[in-house]
């Protein structure tokens, strides 16, 4: 649905999951497990949990 591949989004989900951000719920489901006060937090303390391109190449 989003054109990011499953494998990605499977990492990216066990990332958060490890970092205490959302907890698996049944079947495919996932929960958040912070306030909204406390995402915003993290979000702008958060390092990036990867670079997926090449920045240089694209300057």
């Amino acid at each position: 649905m989003t054109g990011i591949p499953r494998e990605t989004v499977r990492r990216k989900l066990r990332i958060l999951v490890e970092r205490g951000l959302i907890t698996p719920g049944p079947g495919s489901a996932f929960s958040l497990t912070l306030a909204r006060e406390e995402i915003s937090d993290f979000v702008r303390r958060a390092q990036p949990l990867e670079m997926p391109y090449d920045w240089e190449a694209l300057q």
